[in-house]
């Protein structure tokens, strides 16, 4: 049958073609909002790049000196907890008793 005969198919058809036209319009919205923001993040970047690139953080070495310095310190905790153990403490006299008795 003609869609004469069908006015709720025509009302349909623009309906769809409306509503199609409204999604094009919000997609290519969208494409240029995401352009936009993808181009001044990309100069943010490029911007702190260069200025990172062209005078290096002076204060970055004396943090990692600093991290450094806190981990052998923790290191050095922890070696001394174990050593100070009673257990770890008879096993290294066994082993130096072992080693004179080896030697004299």
């Amino acid at each position: 049958m003609p869609t004469a005969t069908w006015p709720a198919a025509d009302a349909g058809f623009r309906w769809l073609q409306r509503m199609r036209q409204r999604s094009n319009r919000f997609m290519a919205a969208l494409y240029v909002r995401i352009s936009r923001a993808v181009d001044s993040g990309v100069r943010a970047l490029h911007a702190r790049l260069s200025v990172v690139l062209a005078r290096p953080e002076s204060g970055a070495i004396t943090a990692e000196y600093a991290v450094i310095m806190v981990v052998a310190a923790t290191l050095a905790g922890v070696l001394l907890a174990i050593v100070k153990s009673s257990s770890t403490r008879t096993l290294l006299m066994g082993l130096v008793k072992k080693a004179l008795s080896a030697v004299g």
